[in-house]
């Protein structure tokens, strides 16, 4: 496994970061798919520990 980089990092959290405020109810576009959103942010985050970046 590898460190992933800063920018994958960076994304996963934003995504994670969305799901979050989706799922507080704060923004009415995101609450239906807040649980998407929070898998694509694990989603890319894992990818990003098995596949080298830079």
């Amino acid at each position: 496994m590898h460190t992933p980089s800063r920018w994958i990092f960076i994304v996963s959290l934003l995504l994670a970061i969305v799901a979050l405020i989706g799922a507080a109810h704060l923004v009415a576009a995101v609450e239906p798919y807040a649980v998407f959103v929070a898998l694509a942010g694990w989603l890319v985050l894992t990818i990003g520990c098995f596949i080298k970046t830079t």
